[in-house]
Order: structure tokens, then sequence, then C-alpha cells
């Protein structure tokens, strides 16, 4: 649960930077905890940055982790709660190897530490 409110939380600071840069035709992102949504927005403002295209393909394989995240835990109850609103069993990741999902999501974390200190770099630049 924690790497996943992690991630969420690097999303929503990345997204904002990005819509301050020049020449973003981006619109706010209402209040979401959907992961797929916030990668989606992240993802399509990095595009407009003219980020190289290897670069942009090193964001999409952590984009694939934070969409199968999303598939896990799509509403951010599945790690909390043994059984959702819906009154269904939140037992999804029962078979999730701990140790390997750790290291996944402490890279991911990693990349997304860098793309945020390079947008910021990119928008202190622009002042």
């Amino acid at each position: 649960m924690c790497w996943r409110h992690h991630v969420e939380l690097q999303l929503k600071q990345i997204i904002p930077v990005l819509q301050e840069l020049p020449g973003s035709t981006s619109q706010p992102l209402k209040n979401t905890h959907d992961i797929s949504k916030l990668w989606e927005k992240t993802r399509n403002l990095l595009q407009q940055t003219g980020l190289e295209d290897s670069f942009l393909s090193h964001l999409d394989a952590a984009g694939q982790v934070l969409l199968q995240l999303h598939k896990i835990d799509p509403n951010e109850e599945v790690f909390r709660y043994p059984v959702g609103t819906s009154g269904t069993s939140n037992r999804s990741f029962n078979n999730l190897h701990m140790r390997v999902f750790h290291e996944t999501l402490e890279k991911v974390a990693g990349l997304l530490d860098a793309v945020h200190a390079m947008v910021e770099d990119i928008a202190g630049n622009m002042e």
C-alpha cells in the first residue's frame, strides 16, 4: 500500500510542473487515486516537452509497471482492506512476490524522482 501511495504522490507532483511549461495543452486533472489516469496524463505531458524517444521508452517500461499496479489495486483499497466496499474479497494479490514487487517499485520510484528533478530543472531554466 505504501508503494502504491508513493508513486501516486510522485505523479501528482510531476503533473503540475509539466502543466506550467510553455506549450502545455493540458487541462487540470480531477482529484483521483487512479494511477492509470495519472500515468497517462504524465506521459502525455512528457511527450509534449520534446524529450528523446529513447528516454520516453524507459518511461514506458516504468509505465507498464504502474499499469500493472493499477490493475491489482484500481481504487486504492485492495492493499488496505481484506474486503472491498463492494463486499468482494481483496485478495487478488496473493501470488505477489514481495521482494520482486519491492525492488521493482523502488526502481520505478527512483525513475520518477529523476523525472521530477528534470522537469523542475526545465521549469527553473525557463523563468
